[in-house]
C-alpha cells in the first residue's frame, strides 16, 4: 500500500481526532490495522528509533527495524487485542535496536476508540523507553544487596564476639534462628516478619557482651547478684541493636525474648498479650535449643526433655500456639537442628 493510500484510508475512517492525538503524544506511538501493518506513527516514534515514515508506514510491525517486535508472546498479545477485544500492559522488550543500541522498551496496547465511542479495527501501541529506569533499578538493587552484605558481616562479627566470650553457646544463635523461623512459617507469618525473627534470633544474646565472662562460664548455680546480670542482657541487647538500622520489629523481639506468659520472665515482667508473638516464638525456640545443648552447669538434656518442658509449661510460660507448632515440627515434620560444622 502506498503512503498516500494509507493516509487516505486513515482519514476516511473519520479518525482525524485520533490522528492528532497520536501526533502530539511525547511517547512513541504506532497505530496498526487489523493485519498488524503500521497505519501511522508519531514524531516521537521516528525520533526515538531514528527511522522514517518511508521505512515504517505500510510495513508489518514484525518487519520493522531488525525484527525486534517479532516475539511470540507479543504476537499473541497483539493478535488478541482485536480478536478478543482485550488490551495489554507493561510488556517488556529488551533488544539491540538498530541505530539506538541496546534498550529496554515497555509496551502497552489497546483497541482504538473512535470519536463516536465505537471501537475501530485498529490497535494503538504505546512504547516507553525504560532503559534508564531499569539501569537505576539494577544499581539500587546492587546497592541494597551491598548494604545487606555489610549488615550481615557486622552481625556475623557480633555473633563471633558473643561466642568468643561464651564458647558453650557457639552456634546457639544460628540453631535458634532455624527453629524460630520454622515455627513462624508453621504459623503462617509473613516473610517480612520471618526475616525480623531471623535477625532477632541471630542477635538475641548480643546483650551478653556486657555480662562478665566468669558469670557466663560459671559451672555451678548463679547467685542472686549474678542472675541480675543475666536478667538485664535483653535490655542491653535492645540498647546495642538500636544503634544499627535493622527491621523495626527486631528490637522488641530481642527485648522480650525472656518474658513469659504468666509474667515471671524478664527484664520487664510482661505477660500474655503484652508480649509480641514474634518474641513468644523466639522464647520457645531459645528454650528448646538451650536444653538440647551442653552448658557449663549441666550436660545436654536432649530433645525429648526439651519438648516435654514446653508441653508441660504450655499456656503457663509459653504461648500455646507456638508450643503446638514447635511440637508439630519435631514430632510430625521431622525437624532437626543443623549439624554443627
Amino acid at each position: 500500500m502506498k503512503l498516500k493510500g494509507l493516509k487516505n484510508d486513515w482519514f476516511k475512517r473519520g479518525d482525524n481526532l485520533a490522528q492528532e492525538i497520536v501526533a502530539t503524544i511525547r511517547e512513541p506511538l504506532l497505530v496498526l490495522d487489523r493485519g498488524l501493518k503500521v497505519l501511522t506513527a508519531n514524531h516521537s516514534f521516528y525520533d526515538t528509533f531514528r527511522t522514517t515514515s518511508e521505512e515504517t508506514l505500510g510495513r508489518h510491525i514484525y518487519e520493522l527495524g531488525n525484527r525486534q517486535w517479532d516475539i511470540a508472546p507479543l504476537r499473541k498479545l497483539l493478535e488478541d487485542v482485536l480478536r478478543r477485544k482485550s488490551e495489554f500492559h507493561d510488556f517488556e522488550v529488551e533488544w539491540d535496536f538498530p541505530a539506538i543500541g541496546h534498550k529496554v522498551m515497555l509496551l502497552n496496547g489497546r483497541q482504538v476508540r473512535r470519536a463516536d465511542g465505537g471501537l475501530a479495527d485498529m490497535i494503538l501501541l504505546a512504547i516507553e523507553d525504560i532503559t534508564e529506569r531499569k539501569r537505576l533499578e539494577r544499581e539500587r538493587q546492587q546497592y541494597v544487596e551491598k548494604l545487606q552484605r555489610m549488615v550481615n558481616e557486622v552481625i556475623d562479627a557480633m555473633v563471633f564476639m558473643i561466642e568468643m566470650r561464651d564458647p558453650y553457646t557457639a552456634g546457639h544463635q544460628k540453631r535458634v534462628a532455624e527453629l524460630a523461623c520454622a515455627i513462624a512459617r508453621e504459623l503462617d507469618l509473613s516473610e517480612e516478619k520471618i526475616e525480623a525473627i531471623h535477625f532477632a534470633s541471630i542477635l538475641h544474646d548480643i546483650g551478653k557482651i556486657v555480662v562478665p565472662v566468669e558469670i557466663l562460664s560459671k559451672p555451678g548455680k548463679l547467685d542472686e547478684i549474678e542472675m541480675e546480670h543475666i536478667k538485664i542482657h535483653p535490655q542491653h541487647g535492645y540498647d546495642i541493636l538500636r544503634k544499627i538500622a535493622l527491621p523495626e520489629l527486631v528490637y522488641p523481639i530481642v527485648l522480650q525474648h525472656h518474658e513469659r506468659m504468666n509474667g515471671s520472665g524478664y527484664p520487664n515482667g510482661l505477660s500474655n498479650g503484652d508480649i509480641i508473638l514474634e518474641a513468644r516464638i523466639l522464647a520457645v525456640a531459645d528454650v528448646v535449643e538451650a536444653m538440647t545443648s551442653h552448658r557449663p552447669y549441666r550436660p545436654a538434656l536432649g530433645i525429648d526433655k526439651a519438648l516435654e518442658e514446653i508441653e508441660q509449661k504450655r499456656n503457663i510460660l509459653y504461648d500455646a500456639d507456638v508450643v503446638d507448632a514447635c511440637l508439630k515440627l519435631f514430632t510430625r515434620k521431622s525437624f532437626k537442628f543443623p549439624v554443627p560444622v
